[in-house]
């Protein structure tokens, strides 16, 4: 079977409009996240929330302008993972596979509100491309001219990974050659905010050192952002026939599902257990880059994954701490992260934890260098879906 590789990505995170940016951010433990003060929102309480930079995204295209912001972010991270790759895209052999939990949610709102006022008259003409969970994948290929296969997946916040377990499929079958995959999710907006504060997952009223805080028991919750992260994906010998940098090799992408209901998830961790000891194996990751993101019942899953698998022998790391948590774009945004540290041969580390309550787990809290070959990347979220990759660097040659 032919191996499945990467050959470029892009990324947008709070603090990074770009990968060369966002391996600083790695290197150094900053974050991009912000206190805000809103009294429609939060009835006048503090909240730590996660923005792109909208500036950095602004063009003068005519149609590019009508396009909502979840679109163009994707468009950005996708021509920065392209321009490293060097792959020529086909309009009929190059898939698109978008990821995202929440889409948009920006127009949606919008939307809603003209539409309960009454305010027929001033209802967008463009409202339907707006609020489109398709619209992204969509924009994608009418971007690029690609006519090929566009889907998007929308399984919550493992929509990314999902996303390419899907591309893997599709190129493996041979309906395309390869795959633009993404992860995107825009919807810092009030009926997130009070979605998830209701469920007391987002902290109202609490500061930096209470909110967001991967791996420990200080946390009050976990910090929503905005995200974007693309990556091109074929086969060994298409890149290997054309030039191109292989990056890094995908060993496995798979997922399943707690079988509990809409509510929640299963906290005991026993489902994401089974999906991690299934595609680990007696393989010997690195380290893993968990989904650890500051929400207590999130992160003990975390826990009893890692102890159960590994005992205190794998070191275990998060990025939520810098870059928050990014919904279906989060898995991605891991994975990238994972790739930038394969190349600069270090680990991206727990930034901004205390480790208060998880001081048993070997949990990778400063910049660390070390030459790493193989990790285990770990999402899973509300509604039970749970997905995993692991990602191994590129050997030419190796079985």
């Amino acid at each position: 079977m032919s191996k499945i590789v990467i050959t470029g990505y892009g990324v947008a995170v709070p603090g990074s409009t770009n990968s060369k940016q966002f391996e600083q951010q790695l290197r150094n433990g900053r974050h991009g996240l912000e206190m805000m003060k809103d009294d429609l929102v939060t009835r006048n309480k503090t909240l730590i929330l996660g923005y792109l930079d909208n500036k950095s995204f602004e063009r003068e295209e005519k149609l590019y302008k009508k396009y909502p912001r979840v679109a163009k972010v994707q468009i950005n991270t996708t021509e920065e993972a392209l321009e490293m790759s060097g792959l020529e895209v086909s309009s009929e052999r190059t898939g698109v596979f978008i990821g995202t939990s929440l889409g948009g949610t920006e127009g949606y709102e919008a939307s809603i509100a003209l539409s309960s006022r009454g305010d027929y008259k001033i209802f967008p003409t463009f409202a339907c491309g707006q609020t489109n969970y398709q619209s992204t994948a969509s924009a994608i290929n009418g971007h690029f001219s690609l006519k090929s296969i566009a889907k998007t997946v929308s399984t919550g916040c493992t929509a990314g990974l999902e996303a390419l377990e899907s591309a893997i499929l599709y190129i493996r079958s041979g309906m395309i050659d390869n795959a633009i995959v993404g992860g995107v999710d825009i919807a810092n907006t009030a009926s997130l905010i009070y979605a998830f504060s209701k469920i007391r997952a987002i902290p109202l009223g609490r500061d930096f050192e209470a909110s967001g805080i991967p791996f420990s028991e200080n946390s009050k919750g976990f910090v929503a952002a905005e995200g974007s992260a693309s990556i091109v994906i074929e086969k060994e010998e298409d890149a290997i026939r054309r030039g191109g940098t292989i990056l890094a090799e995908i060993d496995e992408v798979k997922s399943n599902n707690d079988g509990l209901g809409v509510f929640g998830s299963d906290h005991t961790g026993n489902s994401m257990y089974e999906l991690c000891k299934e595609v680990v194996g007696n393989k010997n990751p690195d380290y893993v880059n968990s989904q650890a993101l500051g929400l207590r019942a999130n992160d003990e899953i975390e826990r009893y994954t890692h102890n159960k698998l590994f005992g205190n022998k794998i070191p275990i790391t998060s990025i939520k701490g810098m870059v928050g948590h990014s919904f279906g774009a989060s898995g991605l945004i891991q994975l990238i992260a994972t790739l930038i540290g394969m190349k600069g041969n270090f680990i991206p580390y727990t930034a901004r934890t205390d480790k208060h309550g998880f001081e048993e787990l070997n949990i990778v809290d400063g910049f660390k260098t070390s030459d790493v070959s193989e990790v285990l990347i770990t999402s899973h979220g509300y509604g039970g879906n749970n997905s995993i990759a692991y990602i191994k660097k590129y050997k030419a040659g190796v079985e």
